[in-house]
Parts: structure tokens; C-alpha cells; sequence
């Protein structure tokens, strides 16, 4: 029963967009009034209701938003919170910590990388309980309500991220809105959870997936966004985003949207001086490029499940392959600008993934960008003759993996 509520809840404020804004405020009002009535009865449910009136807090600002007032004034460096009212807040903070307590541990200790990390707040810990009774009534909040609300909440507040990072960038500040952490948070939680219920599950048509894969992959970029805006400590959003690109039901399409997102991440970030942040972008751009690409081979030569939406050509793979080449040559320069010993490692793993396609399809564009690339920053490496010897030959990196290469393939790239 609860979880029809739940269902009835998502309609409701899925069509509040095409009311007026005074019908948004009150459907807001309830969801909060719901969620203070019901908060001592069953912590779960009133913390799905507080997450949804919240979103309905994110809807009404981005009409603000839409018609050009400013949510980013400030003074003297003082953050101007999108959610101005700290009761409602709180609220957002509260109801993101007992769902992630609710949900995260009872699916065991793999279930989530937040859970080792999350500090449990104290003041929850008398709240996060459920009346039994309750639950043998109404029944407890399913998965499906949780990522749902989740969900809603995190497409409405992108536009809000979005708007925070373009201003982060023209300002050349990290992010000045003061609840951004919980804005982290949320998108967090929800693609962490998402990822693990389909890791374990691959249910890779299940109706969650359905109702929410186009929201996962959009919140996995404004995660990013988040991450590299707040802090250098941002291992474990990328980790997350590699098991996503990894994922057995992403599309190409997705894969495409992710890196050209990604790279637009990284140029931003470096064309501000940050090349340490671009660096992470642009790593994880090379790396769903090539995914991408590898995708795409499989599918030319019917070796995946997944169903191509479209007409794929071999002009297709060679358009994938050239933009891969090319991004991943800006990529190796901005990775070896800020010192990063694994360049190596990124070169040759661009290269295999090519001679891959190489192999299915003669006819692509050699990978002249992406050698160029690297002989370019060897010769800027070696410039001190005492260190020729130790500059890496792009020979000898490949020819340890010479049971993946043909000889042909390894002499076109040597040429």
C-alpha cells in the first residue's frame, strides 16, 4: 500500500510542471506536512516524502531559473543557498541519511562505496526507526519508490548544477552555493545505488532501469561536475562512473553522451587553470571513448546483446575511432602537463583498442594523432640528452603486448 502512495506521490508532482507556480508551492507545503506527520511513525516514508517535497523545492526555483533571475547573488563571498530556508534543509539532509542507513545496510557491505565512508549523524539516530505496525499494514518502502524519488529529485536539480558550474568556471571559484554538499550527496547516493542494484541484478530491462537510465547517466555528469568543483578527492566518483561506462546495458549512445561530456568537463576546467581536475575528466572521456568504440565493434560483428538504435556503418566506427583519436591526443597532453606517471599506460591501452577496430575494419584512419601525440611529449621529455635513455619507446611499451597486436597493425603504428 505505502509504495502505491508512493506511486500516487510521483504522479502528482511528475505534472505539477504544467500548473501554475502557487500550485507548486502548495503541493510542496503538503509533501513537507506529510512528512513532519509521519516522521515519528515511519522514518523511511516521511524521508521519501521529505526528498520529493524538496524536488518540488528545486522545480519552483528553476522557474526563477528559466526566466533569468539570479539564484547566484552574492556578497562579499557569501553563498546564497538555492534552498534558503534551513528547516527545508535540513529536512534534505536528514532524509538523504536515513534512506542511505535504510537501504545501503541491509544490502551487506559491497553494496555501497559511501557506506565506508558515510559519517552516520547522531541526531538521526533516536529518528531512523519504523513503527512494526506500520510496516505490517501499509508494507515497507520497495527499491523501486526509493531510486524513483531519488531520481526526480536529481533531474530537477541539474539544472541547478549546471547553472552552479557555468558560474564556477566565468567566476574561475569553486562552488558557492551552500548546499552543494547536500546537492553532492543526493546525486551521489542515488548513482551509487543504481549502479549496485543493476551489478548485482543485471536485470538489464527491469523497470527501474527503464524509468531511470536516462537520469542515471545525466546525474553521473553532474556528479562529476560536483566532485571536481568541491575537491581533489573525487576517487570515488570516478570509480563509479568506470563501472558505469562498464556496464553490460549501456548504450553506445550513452557512451557517446558520457565522453563528449566529459571532455567538455575537461577543456572547461583546464581553460581555468585547472589541470590537475581536467586531467580526471579527460582520462575518463579517453576511457569511454575507447569503450565506445570497442562497443561498436561488437556490434558490427553481432558479438553484443545490445541492440544498436540506429543504422550502424562503417563510416559510424570510423567517425567514433577518428574523435577518439583526436580527444585522446588533447588528453595526453593535458595528463602529461600535470606529471602523470600512467601516460604509458593510457597510450597503449588507446592503441590496442584501435588495432581492435583495425582488425574488423581495414579502412580506418590510422592513429597518426595519437602517436604524434606521444612522440611530441617524448621529444619534450628527452630534451636534456642525459635523459634520452629513460624516455619510454613506444615500441617496447607495445611490444609486451605483442600476443594482442598482428605485426601489420603494430608496423602501421610504428610507421
Amino acid at each position: 500500500m505505502v509504495n502505491q502512495f508512493f506511486e500516487f506521490v510521483r504522479y502528482i508532482v511528475g505534472n505539477c510542471q504544467a500548473v501554475n507556480f502557487d500550485v507548486r508551492g502548495t503541493v510542496s507545503e503538503i509533501l513537507y506536512g506529510w512528512r513532519n506527520n509521519l516522521q515519528k511513525v515511519s522514518s523511511p516514508v516521511a524521508s521519501v516524502l521529505g526528498i520529493y517535497a524538496v524536488a518540488m523545492d528545486y522545480v519552483m526555483r528553476n522557474v526563477h531559473l528559466q526566466h533569468g533571475q539570479l539564484i547566484f547573488e552574492h556578497s562579499n563571498d557569501v553563498a546564497i543557498e538555492l534552498l534558503n530556508d534551513m528547516e527545508h534543509l535540513q529536512i534534505f539532509a536528514d532524509s538523504l541519511d536515513v534512506l542511505r542507513d535504510y537501504f545501503h545496510s541491509s544490502s551487506g557491505p559491497t553494496c555501497s562505496v559511501l557506506d565506508k565512508c558515510a559519517k552516520r549523524v547522531s541526531s538521526l539516530s533516536l529518528e531512523c526507526k519504523t513503527s512494526r505496525s506500520c510496516n505490517q499494514v501499509h508494507g515497507e518502502v520497495s527499491r523501486l519508490s526509493y531510486v524513483d524519488a531519488l531520481g526526480f529529485l536529481c533531474e530537477h536539480m541539474e539544472e541547478y548544477v549546471n547553472t552552479a558550474w557555468k558560474h564556477m568556471i566565468t567566476e574561475k571559484k569553486g562552488f558557492i552555493c551552500a548546499d552543494i554538499n547536500h546537492v553532492h550527496n543526493a546525486f551521489s547516493q542515488y548513482c551509487d545505488f543504481f549502479l549496485h542494484e543493476f551489478r548485482c541484478n543485471e536485470q538489464s530491462e527491469s523497470e527501474m532501469l527503464h524509468k531511470n537510465r536516462v537520469v542515471m547517466i545525466r546525474a553521473a555528469v553532474a556528479s562529476l561536475k560536483i566532485s571536481l568543483g568541491l575537491s581533489e578527492k573525487n576517487q570515488m566518483m570516478v570509480t563509479s562512473i568506470d563501472q558505469l561506462v562498464s556496464c553490460q546495458w549501456i548504450k553506445p549512445r550513452e557512451l557517446k553522451y558520457l565522453a563528449s561530456s566529459f571532455y567538455s568537463v575537461g577543456v572547461s576546467l583546464y581553460n581555468v587553470g585547472q589541470v590537475k581536475k581536467a586531467s580526471v575528466a579527460l582520462q575518463l572521456c579517453c576511457r569511454t571513448l575507447w569503450t565506445h568504440v570497442r562497443m561498436l565493434c561488437q556490434l558490427f560483428s553481432n558479438e553484443s546483446p545490445i541492440i544498436y538504435d540506429g543504422n550502424l556503418s562503417e563510416d559510424v566506427i570510423k567517425d567514433a575511432i577518428t574523435d577518439a583519436c583526436a580527444k585522446s591526443a588533447v588528453a595526453l597532453d593535458v595528463i602529461h602537463e600535470c606529471g602523470d606517471t600512467d601516460l604509458h599506460i593510457i597510450v597503449v591501452n588507446s592503441l590496442l583498442s584501435w588495432s581492435a577496430a583495425y582488425e574488423l575494419l581495414e579502412t580506418i584512419a590510422n592513429p597518426s594523432l595519437l602517436v604524434k601525440q606521444w612522440a611530441k611529449i617524448g621529444c619534450k621529455d628527452s630534451k636534456d640528452a642525459n635523459a634520452v635513455d629513460s624516455v619510454p619507446v613506444l615500441y617496447s611499451l607495445l611490444s609486451s603486448k605483442c600476443e594482442d597486436l598482428s605485426k601489420r597493425t603494430l608496423c602501421i603504428i610504428l610507421e
